[in-house]
């Protein structure tokens, strides 16, 4: 997993991260779920799979977020 910040932090405007999950094998992942910390003072509004990749992200407590692949990693 690496992630990655977008551009720079600006006060008040919209920041994005790019979170790339890889899966080594040997074996196909399933059910594969990636938590993440959002640092204090940031708030969480969404998140959007790139290429087709169907990720379900719900905040689960303060500062973390789950995301759910809904699908088969090569």
């Amino acid at each position: 997993i690496s992630k990655t910040l977008d551009g720079e932090l600006v006060r008040g405007a919209t920041a994005s991260w790019t979170v790339v999950v890889t899966n080594n094998g040997p074996s196909r992942a399933t059910q594969v779920t990636v938590d993440d910390i959002i640092p204090t003072g940031l708030e969480f509004t969404g998140a959007a799979g790139l290429n087709g990749a169907n990720w379900t992200c719900t905040t689960r407590s303060r500062g973390v977020v789950a995301c759910l692949f809904d699908g088969t990693m090569e």
